[in-house]
């Protein structure tokens, strides 16, 4: 007979990143890029512009990021045409090993979850599965999916859906809260620049591998 005090078994999640991860590249400069096209072809001439002029005062960092961000998803509303030609250029950069490591990790049963802060309106177009991403809703301040905030988001994933962090999979020092929290699991980096190389290893995980160090099992070679 079970106790019914026995804590209930947690199954194991991996949470992987989606920019320069999953997709070798940023998909929200694809969508920009994308959208972009789309305004020319249906003669919206005046989003075009809106988008060009908001591009270039980010450029010259005239405004923040998550400023730009918010005012060209405003003018870029998702729809099949878009979303279409989105979907195809961003499967032409899915990371190979990533994706097999994904693969291989649901076959024995662990989730996945997908961690980014990429905006919430076009990932079930590239993403089968849970996910947490950054919320856009016109009118309404956009909290970024970042840092800490992401950190918060996973773990409230996790609880509610009664599993634990078991593998962390990301190229860049902005998932050093994910890292921090996962000392103790596996933590495989995709194509890390040095700077997030080196910030990583200051964190002293239990166990930090590059994506060319896991071989089919999903192990250090």
């Amino acid at each position: 007979m079970v106790d019914r005090f026995e804590e209930k078994k947690l199954t194991p999640a991996v949470i992987v990143d989606l920019d320069g991860t999953l997709v070798d590249g940023n998909s929200l400069r694809i969508y920009f890029k994308c959208g972009f096209a789309d305004c020319l072809r249906s003669w919206r001439l005046r989003d075009a512009a809106v988008e060009a002029m908001c591009l270039a005062a980010r450029a010259l960092r005239l405004i923040s990021h998550t400023t730009m961000k918010s005012k060209l998803l405003k003018v870029l509303r998702p729809n099949e045409r878009l979303l279409e030609r989105f979907g195809s250029a961003v499967r032409r950069r899915i990371n190979p090993a990533v994706s097999a490591l994904i693969e291989r990790e649901r076959k024995v049963g662990h989730r996945v979850l997908l961690a980014t802060a990429s905006p919430d309106c076009y990932i079930p177009t590239i993403w089968e599965g849970d996910f947490v991403a950054t919320h856009f809703s016109p009118g309404e301040a956009m909290k970024e999916c970042r840092g800490e905030e992401k950190l918060r988001r996973v773990n409230q994933w996790l609880a509610e859906n009664s599993c634990s962090m078991y593998m962390v999979v990301s190229d860049h020092s902005d998932d050093l809260p994910l890292v921090a929290g996962n000392r103790t699991g596996i933590n495989v980096l995709v194509k890390p620049d040095r700077r997030s190389l080196n910030l990583f290893r200051k964190l002293k995980p239990a166990h930090l591998l590059l994506i060319d160090d896991v071989d089919k099992l999903g192990v250090a070679r």
